[in-house]
């Protein structure tokens, strides 16, 4: 498998959700790179501890602006999260007997679902925000509620 490729099609016009998710695809490759290294376990784990902490403080900050905002897909949008936050939880308390073959499967499960879920999920707040003119900042989202 190779790694995710950050291009800019993945770009969702706010420059600290793009540095987000550049972050968590770059964890997610250093991941994979940790599953084909000696001490994989060692390196898995912390590797998933950042990866957990990086998408719930992403996920909070695209929460907060969507509500900030009225986005209509707010409710999808946060159980989207919830349910990827769920899956990495689960291989956390799970990675003290995993083996090979469920850190590809969950390798996998975070390449497709990572990537469709930027791709399709948060390209529909894109134009949603790219309507409400924002400047491509989170911070100036905030100062644009009336």
């Amino acid at each position: 498998m190779t790694g995710i490729v950050w291009e800019d099609i993945h770009s969702v016009g706010i420059r600290e959700f793009d540095r987000d998710h550049l972050i968590i695809v770059n964890l997610i490759n250093k991941l994979q790179d940790a599953c084909a290294g000696d001490k994989a376990h060692d390196a898995m784990d912390a590797v998933l501890r950042a990866i957990a902490a990086q998408m719930d403080n992403h996920f909070r900050r695209e929460e907060d602006m969507m509500a900030r905002h009225g986005y209509p897909g707010l409710a999808a949008h946060r159980a989207a999260h919830r349910e990827l936050a769920q899956k990495v939880a689960d291989f956390r308390r799970r990675s003290d007997a995993i083996d090979e073959g469920i850190a590809g499967d969950f390798l996998a499960f975070l390449h497709e679902r990572w990537s469709s879920h930027i791709m399709e999920m948060d390209m529909a707040y894109k134009a949603f925000f790219q309507e409400a003119k924002l400047d491509g900042r989170a911070d100036a989202a905030s100062r644009t509620t009336s």
